[in-house]
């Protein structure tokens, strides 16, 4: 039985795709383990983990579990490669599936609070951001501002459930205006 497809908006293709171009860490135009793995290096220099740590085992066992899911989902040749169009494939294909959220976007907004709560509070300030910023590649004078588009209360704070909000909208909103748009930084670059 052939899958469903629903087709993605321009935004939520744009975002899509914004996302592909930052993971793709050496540039190749596909994402692989070895692009993780430079996320990984990248996140565990923010949080000060040696490489021999449990800390750092611990990190990279998420992600690659991350990885190890997705690739099989998206990689539809099964070459241990994700292209921009199986990327784009998968989300415009899972995007209808009762089970994305609890299946796709959970693991990842659970995975990144823990990784960015950098004290254990349930609280992800600027300082925190300014991590994941880092291992993104952002620019470092966006990162105050992608920060402020998010934190809507201006309390200077995002708790686990409005950043956990702010993942889901990254993924599933196709309102221009939502500002979990910016989690992953200036998606209109």
């Amino acid at each position: 039985m052939p899958q469903k497809t629903y087709n993605l908006t321009p935004l939520r293709q744009q975002k899509l795709r914004y996302l592909f171009r930052i993971l793709d860490a050496n540039g190749s135009g596909r994402i692989d383990s070895a692009d993780i793995q430079h996320f990984v290096d990248a996140l565990a220099v923010g949080r000060n983990y040696a490489q021999n740590s449990l800390a750092y085992a611990a990190l990279k066992r998420a992600y690659m579990y991350i990885w190890d899911r997705l690739s099989v989902q998206i990689d539809l040749n099964h070459d241990g490669k994700i292209t921009t169009d199986e990327w784009l494939t998968f989300f415009s294909t899972v995007a209808i599936d009762d089970n994305f959220h609890a299946d796709f976007i959970k693991p990842i907004e659970r995975t990144m609070i823990s990784l960015l709560d950098t004290d254990g509070d349930n609280r992800i300030r600027v300082v925190d951001y300014r991590m994941l910023a880092r291992a993104l590649k952002l620019p470092p004078d966006e990162v105050e501002q992608v920060f402020a588009v998010m934190d809507t209360d201006r309390d200077g704070i995002l708790s686990r459930e409005e950043a956990a909000a702010e993942i889901t909208d990254f993924f599933l909103s196709d309102d221009e205006d939502a500002t979990g748009n910016w989690f992953f930084g200036d998606y209109r670059r």
